[in-house]
């Protein structure tokens, strides 16, 4: 979940802009689950790259490419647009679509399922990299006090091709939600 600072989105200038992207994956333990019996377990995951977005009005569009360690070593990354409103001087809306790209390393470790792994009732699976994932998202900020907000976020994602195929996916729908506060520190002296 990324926070904003709702001031800062309002002033900044259309245009291009380049910045660091990271992420954290957690470990996937297969003796943690029934289902996942006989799978490798995968360890926790960083990744990083960069993000390069373009930014016109309340629109901005991006796109992200990382690399992983620890867990996998696959290249992943995003293409996606999102809209901002401004409700009230309080309140901030954004609506946004993505797609989660990935290569073969990234889908092969959490799509996978090698010939070692494979069970009769689970057959072996080689995914092709590729999109992986489509999203859609609603997030909201509200700032209830002088540097504090309350923020929540909505996304339905939906599994595609071979990610989708795997014999390890229950349901290509994948909806979440999540909700955090923020609080803006200002550390200048």
């Amino acid at each position: 979940f990324i926070l904003r600072n709702a001031d800062a989105d309002r002033d900044k200038p259309d245009g291009f802009s380049i910045l660091p992207s990271l992420n954290y994956v957690g470990k996937r333990d297969a003796g943690d689950y029934e289902d996942l019996r006989g799978m490798d377990d995968i360890g926790y995951a960083g990744e990083i790259g960069v993000k390069l977005s373009w930014r016109m009005g309340e629109l901005t569009s991006y796109g992200a490419i990382r690399r992983g360690f620890g867990g996998h070593h696959g290249v992943v990354g995003e293409l996606g647009a999102k809209y901002r409103f401004e409700a009230s001087d309080k309140l901030t809306l954004w609506t946004g679509a993505e797609l989660g790209l990935g290569d073969q390393d990234f889908t092969g470790t959490y799509f996978g399922v090698s010939e070692a792994e494979a069970l009769p009732d689970r057959s072996e699976h080689n995914p092709d990299g590729g999109a992986y994932i489509a999203r859609i998202s609603v997030e909201a900020r509200y700032e209830f006090m002088p540097d504090t907000a309350v923020m929540g976020r909505l996304s339905y994602g939906r599994l595609l091709g071979d990610a989708g195929d795997s014999p390890l996916v229950e349901t290509r729908s994948q909806p979440s939600i999540s909700i955090g506060v923020a609080r803006r520190l200002d550390f200048r002296l």
